[in-house]
């Protein structure tokens, strides 16, 4: 008989809406910042917005690979090479 490769007692966890932005390069304050802004605008200050937040990190561009690329398209001279 084989080992049984899958456990079927684990469980993956969910990532929060913060380690969301972490993973995209974000810090704290600005998750903290955008919660904010999306709570009090559509939600009269209740805490409702996790679905939204998952969207707009999923829809984000990781903040330190964008300035790598960005970095990478100018040379010292200013010039861009694109």
């Amino acid at each position: 008989m084989e080992p049984h490769i899958i456990d079927e007692s684990l469980r993956c966890r969910k990532y929060t809406p913060l380690e969301c932005f972490r993973l995209m390069g974000f810090t704290d304050e600005d998750f903290f910042k955008v919660k904010q802004a999306l709570n009090e605008t559509f939600y009269n200050g209740n805490d409702r917005s996790n679905s939204q937040l998952y969207k707009l990190a999923g829809n984000s561009i990781s903040v330190p690979m964008l300035e790598f690329i960005f970095c990478q398209m100018f040379d010292d001279n200013d010039e861009i090479w694109v």
